[in-house]
């Protein structure tokens, strides 16, 4: 029954929210106000990287999605009822960095997902140089790797729950630095319009050791999104927006784009139906405002943040590509596979 509330003669009606839907409101209000949290320079930019070929493509926006492992780097509530499967992705960057990502997750007693991932990205080799003497002949490689475990699932048909540990590791030469830091997010299904919406709290920790005598803060960052399936048309519309450390001192919202105070990401994929009892194949499309700083004046930085790609099933499994454009730093081609075993 409605609980019902007179002012003024009036007579207003408001329905009485279930235990579940309350929690996800607060949760969401809580997630926002972490927006308070002072930060500094960030450390260990590889938790920033889109190494998911398709969160790539859809420009880092779509946080709503469950039932997707691959999808836990931008919000671990994305593994929400994820069976057991593996993912893999793989893109080379220019000169000779690179990086890459590697996925698996388990469904228990069909309740919580379980699972973890590496990411890597390798900035190649460097010539070594001393101060008032220059190059030494010697050479010297740079990393950077996250390693994470994290769970999900649903609390009931409209709210699933996540969370994920990471481990963080770099290496520069002989220094190394570590860290570690916490996801925790939720995704949010109003049953309304085929309307959902998410909110996660990403990279909240520490970093523990560094390569000098500095500690800096991690890149955390509050992210809310939501998305939309169309009625009489298979493409699915997402948006997100990312309030992050702007990398001075305060949380600073009035940077937009920024690097990477507050910026968005928006993203459409489109479902082509296939062989019945087939998944079907994905077009997507995406963009990133972050990558606004990339542009420099040339003739290709006005789709700098843009991206598209395309997702393939073939049996148990989805090839995909990305192409993603990055400006004066040139493109990225990012593939990747994934599927159940």
């Amino acid at each position: 029954m409605n609980r019902l509330l007179r002012c003024k003669n009036k007579l207003y009606s408001f329905p009485r929210w279930s235990m579940g839907t309350r929690f996800a409101i607060t949760l969401l209000l809580t997630l926002s106000a972490s927006l308070s949290f002072a930060a500094g320079r960030t450390s260990f930019p590889v938790l920033m990287e889109l190494v998911d070929t398709r969160a790539l493509g859809l420009g880092g926006a779509l946080l709503t999605e469950n039932e997707w492992a691959g999808g836990t780097m931008l919000n671990p509530a994305c593994a929400a009822g994820a069976e057991r499967s593996i993912s893999a992705s793989y893109a080379s960057h220019m000169i000779d960095m690179w990086s890459g990502r590697f996925t698996v997750s388990h469904l228990v007693k069909n309740r919580i997902s379980i699972g973890g991932y590496i990411t890597t990205f390798n900035y190649g080799t460097f010539d070594a140089a001393e101060l008032n003497i220059g190059k030494t002949g010697a050479t010297f490689h740079a990393a950077e790797n996250a390693f994470v475990c994290y769970a999900a699932g649903k609390y009931n048909e409209q709210i699933a729950l996540g969370g994920a540990i990471k481990y963080l590791w770099g290496t520069i030469s002989s220094y190394n630095a570590s860290g570690v830091a916490m996801d925790i997010g939720l995704t949010y299904d109003p049953n309304w319009h085929k309307i959902k919406l998410a909110a996660v709290l990403r990279n909240f920790g520490k970093q523990l050791t560094s390569y000098g005598k500095d500690i800096d803060p991690l890149p955390t960052e509050v992210a809310l999104g939501s998305s939309l399936k169309l009625e009489h048309l298979p493409l699915t519309i997402s948006g997100a927006l990312m309030f992050a450390n702007e990398g001075e001192g305060e949380w600073d919202l009035e940077l937009l784009p920024g690097n990477p105070g507050l910026s968005f990401g928006l993203g459409g994929e489109f479902a082509l139906p296939t062989k019945i009892d087939v998944k079907p194949m994905q077009l997507r499309i995406g963009y990133r405002s972050r990558s606004i700083d990339l542009r420099v004046g040339q003739n290709n930085d006005l789709l700098a943040g843009a991206s598209c790609g395309v997702g393939i099933p073939y049996k148990a499994y989805t090839f995909e590509y990305t192409y993603a454009t990055m400006g004066a730093l040139g493109n990225i081609h990012r593939f990747g596979l994934s599927g159940t075993i």
